[in-house]
């Protein structure tokens, strides 16, 4: 049994807890459950710190959920994030120095308080302002501004990656080759074969459809997990998504796409790609469709489109099966 100095009895001695309900907290109707140790021989009550303190942050968790403020678990985690101290983002915000850890330890934050650490968390461009702020006023270092700034660039790119994923990444089925979308593999796909040849942004549409169908034609799946239409010229990616992924990449200078003097649009690496992201047999089809289609033009690419079963049998602007892979005119 646990131990306790009761004042009462003004020894050392057993105490046992009892539960007493409390209905009100500040202006909330929060019905929580406050723990009373009393001793085992006076029933007197007993202060313990450790007690009381977990009380109150009971008390004010639960006022927190109530009034839709963020928890601590919440600014602790944002903090760790960026990998900043509690009193570092305290100085960003314009805060009192202990304020965050304050708020990380239970203290119920003020309305203002919530809405600026709310809109921190929500808003990747509102925290770099206030930390380009805090860094002009030389409330924080340049060690620590750097690494905020990469660290925002980041999560920025990540929240765009997750967006292209929302758009392009479909359940396995014939449309897609059965296979989900792979993003990685696009990249190095982009930045290998545009190293190889003049890639127009295109040309890309029917250079990544002959890959992944020929691919389909031996495997029974696709490499990029792609889903193409048809359109006049050709088939495309659906959504436009050869000028979705082109423009993501060249954003975060993975790749650089360069206007011509015609008017096209031509895409060059900026960094060097990863085959290991490939296994044997993708390679083989992505060589193999890279060396019989380099020399030709787009247009010439759209006659030989012209005559491959998938373009006969699919209606305009819909998606064109996998299955048509096993009809594929060109010869490798």
């Amino acid at each position: 049994m646990n131990s306790a100095f009761c004042t009462n009895c003004n020894k050392q001695v057993n105490y046992e807890l009892r539960y007493e309900p409390v209905l009100y907290f500040k202006d909330k109707e929060v019905n929580a459950e406050r723990i009373i140790p009393f001793c085992s021989e006076c029933g007197n009550d007993i202060f313990i710190k450790e007690i009381d303190n977990e009380n109150l942050l009971r008390l004010c968790s639960k006022y927190k959920e109530l009034a839709h403020f963020l928890t601590s678990k919440e600014i602790s985690d944002f903090r760790e994030r960026y990998k900043i101290s509690q009193s570092e983002l305290s100085n960003i915000l314009g805060f009192r120095k202990m304020t965050i850890n304050r708020y990380e330890n239970g203290v119920i934050q003020s309305q203002a308080h919530d809405d600026i650490l709310r809109s921190i968390i929500d808003d990747d461009a509102f925290f770099k302002k206030k930390v380009i702020e805090a860094f002009t006023k030389k409330k924080i270092t340049e060690k620590t501004y750097n690494k905020i700034i990469l660290n925002i660039k980041y999560d920025i790119q990540n929240d765009e990656l997750d967006d292209l994923y929302l758009l392009y990444d479909h359940e396995p089925s014939i449309y897609n080759g059965f296979t989900k979308l792979n993003f990685d593999k696009i990249k190095n796909l982009i930045l290998y074969v545009s190293s190889r040849i003049d890639l127009y942004k295109t040309k890309l549409n029917k250079i990544f459809w002959y890959i992944d169908f020929f691919y389909f034609k031996d495997n029974s799946k696709s490499i990029t997990g792609l889903r193409y239409i048809k359109q006049q010229y050709g088939p495309a990616i659906e959504l436009k998504g050869y000028d979705k992924f082109t423009s993501y990449l060249e954003k975060y200078d993975i790749i650089h796409i360069e206007e011509t003097k015609n008017n096209y649009a031509i895409i060059k690496p900026k960094i060097a790609f990863d085959l290991a992201v490939f296994s044997e047999d993708e390679l083989n089809v992505i060589d193999e469709v890279i060396l019989r289609l380099k020399n030709l033009s787009t247009k010439e690419l759209s006659k030989l489109y012209y005559m491959e079963v998938a373009w006969i049998n699919t209606q305009e602007y819909e998606l064109i099966s996998y299955m048509h892979a096993y009809n594929l005119k060109l010869d490798l």
